[in-house]
């Protein structure tokens, strides 16, 4: 697997379930934090991997 895409899963599911945790200990409903968590989820992930994957070829491109 991609390091970059490994990287954003991981950051996604982070904040998936850090948001999570904080909406049902706040009141939300379970079924609502759960459905705002996947979404965070995603977007973490998406927005990761893409800078992840700029910053690398930034990286690439500087060092020749």
């Amino acid at each position: 697997m991609n390091p970059n895409m490994r990287s954003g899963l991981i950051a996604g599911v982070i904040a998936g379930v850090i948001y999570a945790v904080i909406a049902i200990a706040t009141g939300t409903g379970v079924g609502a934090a759960i459905g705002v968590g996947l979404i965070f989820f995603v977007v973490v992930a998406v927005i990761t991997f893409v800078v992840a994957t700029v910053i690398g070829k930034t990286v690439a491109k500087n060092r020749t």
